[in-house]
């Protein structure tokens, strides 16, 4: 941007230090997002870096010319634009390979992982539970894929097929565009609001009704006993929506909504421990039968409501 509006001849010392910004950028979003999504940043997330890194001493030479050298050298750069001497076209085949690989590539990459990050986080019962602030993100990402793929067709349009000029300005009237789209969205709706703003809200005694419908609908149709039973699908099923749900849970038994399946399952668990005619099941079996997806999730969740483990549950009644 500061290039295109020629800002950079006020400051000519920051020369060369966007395309080592770039690669910097990327992987600074990823720790952003993974902190967002609840991730653990581990020590080896700097490595992300050793690009950026790397490139900076590659270029150091470059970054330690002059600010008048730096200064002539943008003079000729622009002077060559203003006489339409120059288009994409007329950089050399290794400058369109060095740029592509090194800039392209890697917000490419980093798109597609940051996506499935947030698809993989969406897909669990915290994301479904909390998700609606973290799919500004997703949204966010999908307009940076958006924008990567239009504007790097114009460059390989511009470099292979039509000498379209660099001081072209459609690229920066989609990052315009783009940032004035996320903001209309915003402002307009408010299911990425989070909850504790939102206008319209459920008072305390529609919220105890919500729950208890909702303890009641588990307990005559044994949804509990679906794997893959979770908020959206049990708000459906009572005619509410998955927000109005998880604070209806919350208020009325203090628990998130995993916890709250997850004692109907283990009580479930408890009966057939004590049914003679499980007496010969593992306790994967029972885990499986009880809803529980895993036999982790069955230990850890039992211990956490019966203050002891399943395995010592069943001595109970074998002894």
């Amino acid at each position: 941007m500061i290039i295109h509006t020629r800002y950079i001849l006020k400051a000519p010392h920051f020369t060369f230090t966007g395309e080592a910004l770039t690669l910097a950028i990327w992987p600074l979003l990823y720790l952003i997002s993974k902190k967002i999504l609840n991730e653990k940043v581990n020590t080896y997330d700097v490595l992300h870096f050793l690009p950026f890194m790397l490139y900076t001493i590659y270029r150091f030479n470059d970054y330690s010319m002059s600010g008048n050298d730096k200064y002539n050298l943008l003079i000729d750069f622009y002077a060559q634009l203003d006489s339409g001497a120059l288009s994409i076209r007329d950089f050399k085949l290794n400058f369109f390979f060095n740029d592509f690989v090194l800039y392209r590539l890697q917000p490419l990459i980093y798109i597609i992982i940051l996506l499935r990050k947030i698809g993989n986080y969406l897909s669990t019962s915290e994301g479904q539970e909390n998700g609606l602030s973290k799919k500004w993100l997703r949204i966010l990402i999908y307009g940076f894929l958006i924008l990567w793929v239009i504007k790097y067709l114009l460059f390989l349009l511009g470099y292979f097929v039509i000498p379209i000029s660099i001081k072209n300005p459609v690229p920066i009237l989609f990052i315009a565009g783009e940032v004035f789209l996320i903001s209309q969205l915003a402002l307009t709706n408010t299911e990425g609001i989070p909850k504790a703003y939102v206008k319209k809200k459920k008072d305390s005694k529609e919220l105890y009704k919500i729950a208890k419908e909702a303890k009641d609908y588990i307990i005559s149709q044994k949804v509990f006993l679906d794997p893959d039973l979770n908020l959206q699908s049990l708000s459906k099923s009572i005619n509410t929506n998955s927000n109005y749900l998880s604070k209806a849970i919350h208020l009325s038994y203090k628990i998130n909504f995993s916890d709250f399946i997850n004692q109907f399952r283990i009580e479930y668990a408890k009966q057939l421990i004590q049914n003679k005619k499980y007496e010969m099941y593992t306790l994967e079996a029972i885990a499986k039968e009880s809803g529980f997806k895993s036999i982790s999730t069955f230990n850890r969740s039992f211990q956490k409501v019966e203050k002891m483990t399943p395995s010592n549950y069943k001595q109970l009644f074998n002894s």
